[in-house]
């Protein structure tokens, strides 16, 4: 089974990547990496041995999704640098 997860994906001063998901309202999981793929495997290895104690959080599994496209010329590029580099998405699959 494959579970979207919303994640955040940012980089410190230092040059490390930090990912975190928030999995629930005490439930979370994070990732580091010197590279943002090492990040991402990190997180995804922590999301893992996260849904392997209680099970993929019920509002994962059966989230509807919506699609939206959007102009690209005004995508949130401006909004990204506003916070600091953060990242938000794509979709972590687990």
């Amino acid at each position: 089974m494959t579970v979207l997860v919303p994640m955040s994906v940012e980089q410190d001063e230092d040059g490390w990547w930090w990912a975190h998901a928030q999995l629930g309202p005490n439930l979370g999981a994070n990732g580091q990496g010197r590279t943002k793929p090492e990040a991402l495997a990190d997180l995804s290895e922590a999301v893992r041995a996260s849904f392997e104690v209680g099970g993929a959080p019920a509002w994962l599994v059966h989230s509807d999704l919506l699609a939206v496209d959007v102009d690209e010329s005004r995508s949130r590029r401006g909004a990204r640098r506003s916070l600091g580099g953060t990242y938000f998405g794509p979709y972590l699959t687990a």
